[in-house]
């Protein structure tokens, strides 16, 4: 964007000027009724003549992509000197040589515009799975089967006339580079950006055109052109400004949407019709075939997404099973808990919640070793799986914690029962290894809605009653909001966070990098809200965020960051960064309807193009509201801002619901990325995932990764970018500016990843260093 920025406004207007001339030209030779007046015979030289120039002075004057556009410059002017060979000498030539020189200067703009092509896909694309693969086949076969069926009565049943396989080289060419880009715009999740349009566009525009002259010549007509001399005109004026395009967001392998079904499911319809067409009139062998191939593969595409989608269920079934105790693990257990809490909220019913923990297993790990540790837990998930029956769910947290969820009806004496049932059930004698072993335990018991009504606040409170029965030797307490000492602290700090709002200078935003694994380029940054409390010093969000949304705050606190990160990018810019920012959404703002004019208006205050800003929310605060999400998400995504889905992996992500938000991007929740490289189970939840994100061409983020290790596994897996500590920590805005600084040329304390491709090397040879690029 800045170098397009650095050209001269005489060029501009020079380049704005051509444009009018040739939009102009192609509406006199539309309407001019004289094919063999001068305007005709000259009007394609003076059109290619302006486009030549235009793609010429974008190569000399724009260093990026310079050598993807030369080649096409060279055999744009070649075609404008066979056009002007044609005009001097055999324009009114009733029988003009075929082959002739201008032939020759014709046919070489074909190679040269596929060398254009080549390179310039060549640094929009990267890694594309199996999916997007057969989105273009499926495209190209449709396209190939309609020209096929257009120009197949001149060329095949008159291939004897040696002037119509000259003159039929022509439509076969552009109908060639027609499928090419038809591939490229599939590959890009039918979101190819203005560039690949204009291309497109103008190879129809020639197959228009030379078809036409084609049929013409066949029809026994005479070489003069007439209408289609417009064609040839509006194409080479497309080419001519597809070069100069500013890319408002980087191209490559994504996609979101309905269009991600639609547009596969109308070039099948295509086919579809096609064959119909060829059973009624008999068309042709070569259209049917064609078309009954694009079908074909429509179905194995269809047959891919589902398997890859059956892939993701499995891998994500297996991850709510904890792999030691075959109990339900954390996750299973805080999406059981999600559930729970609606249904006790619809049906106004009370339910429990216990918390409890091995006393001394510290101890036995530390004596006996860690086998000796994971029986004992293998043992324990055993009794109380048979001592509390089937109505409650037994989850492990983690080490040796476990929670138990009581059903919606279960009251105070429920829950008391239930824990004193976990309290005998350990206390019986353990035999492990030869020795009988006495166990504790503390059981913590928090109450729904007594003692808390959100999730978090559950969990916080039930974990304070496990503390205060390990603080009283062991056993079962309630919670005692008396001797919750934070109770008091919290609604002091509630206070305090208001008055640092409206001060408005205590709100501070750090950021943390994203960084594209494969070519070690910084792609944008995660701004991270902090409190700079004056008293206690630098708050994280788990220490105030739900306060604020309990006090309606969050709006302000969202409100904040938005300005800061926003007014930051904007300087970033002016540097010549080209950089995007991400900013956490609350559950709360999906429903603020005042949000998307006061993001609007930031945007605009600080120069900002919507495109720059991504807004993350998480998984379970869409799920929790699809609907409100769905609407308020929709008037986001309209200002031209990405969505990204933010913790994916840890909620209930209905692929219904995916596929119905205007998501962008999906990030792999850190409990998934941090052991991905040890586990099994969260590797394959990882691999599986990016596979469906590439699927529904939404980029791909992997978060929590800390270390080299799973750098280069994610980079192996194709992943669009990495975010952790493996990086930085979250940096204020000034460390940051000179993290950014420090290495927009310095290397990144990594080698090249082995068996780096072709398109990676813009960044390092293999095994030199990588370098950050910006």
């Amino acid at each position: 964007m800045a170098a397009f920025a650095q050209i001269p406004r005489p060029l501009w207007l020079a380049l704005h000027a051509a444009a009018a001339g040739v939009a102009l030209l192609v509406v006199a030779l539309l309407l001019s009724h004289d094919d063999a007046g001068a305007l005709h015979r000259w009007g394609v030289t003076v059109a290619g003549t302006l486009a030549t120039a235009s793609i010429a002075v974008r190569a000399v004057a724009i260093e990026r992509d310079r050598r993807a556009w030369i080649p096409l410059a060279v055999g744009l002017g070649a075609y404008t000197c066979g056009s002007l060979l044609w005009a001097l000498f055999w324009s009114g030539d009733g029988n003009p040589p075929l082959p002739s020189v201008a032939d020759v200067l014709w046919l070489a703009f074909y190679p040269a515009a596929y060398a254009t092509i080549a390179m310039v896909v060549r640094r929009s694309f990267t890694r594309a799975p199996g999916s997007m693969w057969l989105d273009g086949l499926v495209a190209v076969l449709t396209f190939a089967a309609g020209g096929v069926a257009l120009i197949y009565g001149p060329v095949f049943h008159e291939a004897a006339r040696t002037d119509l396989g000259v003159q039929a080289a022509y439509p076969i060419c552009d109908l060639a580079l027609v499928v090419v880009v038809t591939a490229i715009v599939a590959m890009s999740g039918w979101r190819p950006g203005a560039r690949w349009i204009l291309i497109g566009a103008a190879m129809l525009c020639w197959f228009v055109a030379d078809a036409a002259d084609l049929d013409s010549v066949a029809g026994g007509g005479a070489y003069s052109h007439g209408a289609a001399d417009a064609f040839w005109c509006a194409g080479m004026g497309l080419l001519g400004a597809a070069p100069w395009v500013r890319r408002g967001a980087p191209e490559g392998l994504r996609g979101e949407g309905a269009r991600v079904l639609f547009v596969p499911a109308a070039f099948s319809a295509v086919a579809l019709g096609l064959l119909a067409a060829d059973r009624i009139w008999g068309l042709n062998g070569i259209t049917a075939g064609l078309a009954l191939a694009a079908v074909a593969i429509a179905l194995a595409r269809t047959a891919l997404t589902l398997r890859e989608v059956q892939l993701l269920a499995d891998a994500r079934h297996e991850s709510l099973v904890d792999e030691l105790t075959g109990l339900p693990s954390r996750r299973h257990f805080h999406r059981r808990l999600a559930t729970v809490l609606r249904e006790a909220e619809v049906e106004d019913l009370p339910f429990a919640l216990l918390i409890f923990d091995l006393d001394r297993f510290k101890e036995l790990n530390d004596t006996l070793g860690h086998g000796a540790g994971d029986t004992l837990l293998q043992l324990v998930g055993r009794r109380l799986r048979d001592s509390l029956g089937r109505g409650a769910l037994l989850a492990r947290l983690g080490g040796d914690e476990f929670a138990v969820l009581l059903p919606p009806g279960s009251d105070r004496a429920a829950a008391q029962r239930a824990g004193t049932k976990v309290v005998e059930s350990i206390a019986q004698p353990f035999a492990i290894d030869g020795l009988t072993l006495d166990v504790g335990v503390s059981v913590g018991i928090a109450l729904y809605p007594e003692h808390a009504t959100g999730e978090s606040e559950l969990l916080r409170r039930a974990d304070v009653a496990m503390y205060l029965a390990k603080g009283a030797g062991g056993g079962v307490a309630l919670y005692d909001p008396r001797r919750d000492l934070h109770t008091r602290d919290r609604l002091v700090l509630g206070q305090q966070l208001r008055a640092g709002l409206e001060r408005g200078d205590e709100m501070v935003v750090h950021y943390q990098p994203k960084v594209d694994p494969q070519l070690g380029r910084v792609v944008g940054l995660e701004a991270l809200v902090r409190w700079q409390h004056p008293a206690h010093g630098t708050l994280m969000p788990p220490d105030f965020l739900p306060l604020a949304e309990k006090s309606g705050l969050v709006g302000h606190v969202t409100r904040a960051v938005l300005d800061q990160a926003l007014a930051q990018l904007a300087r970033w810019r002016a540097t010549g960064l080209d950089l995007t920012v991400a900013v956490n959404l609350a559950i709360a703002d999906l429903a603020d309807e005042g949000l998307g004019d006061d993001i609007a208006q930031a945007l605009a205050r600080h120069g900002v193009p919507p495109t720059s800003l991504t807004l993350e929310v998480t998984e379970d605060g869409v799920i929790a509201d699809p609907e409100a999400a769905a609407a308020g998400l929709a008037a986001l995504a309209r200002l031209g801002i990405r969505i990204a889905l933010d913790d994916f992996g840890t909620g209930w992500s209905s692929l219904a619901h995916l596929r119905r938000l205007p998501v962008t991007e999906l990030k792999i929740d850190e409990s998934f990325v941090a052991d991905m490289v040890r586990d099994e189970d969260d590797a394959a939840i990882v691999r599986t995932t990016l596979d469906l994100g590439r699927s529904l061409r939404l980029r791909v983020v992997a978060e929590g990764v800390q270390d080299e290790e799973t750098w280069t596994a994610l980079a192996a897996l194709g992943a669009d970018a990495i975010q952790g500590f493996v990086l930085t920590r979250p940096l204020p805005a000034a460390q940051m500016d000179a993290w950014l600084k420090a290495r927009r040329d310095g290397p990144i304390a990594r080698c090249a990843l082995p068996g780096a491709t072709r398109s990676h090397r813009d960044a390092g040879e293999r095994g030199t260093p990588l370098r950050f690029r910006l």
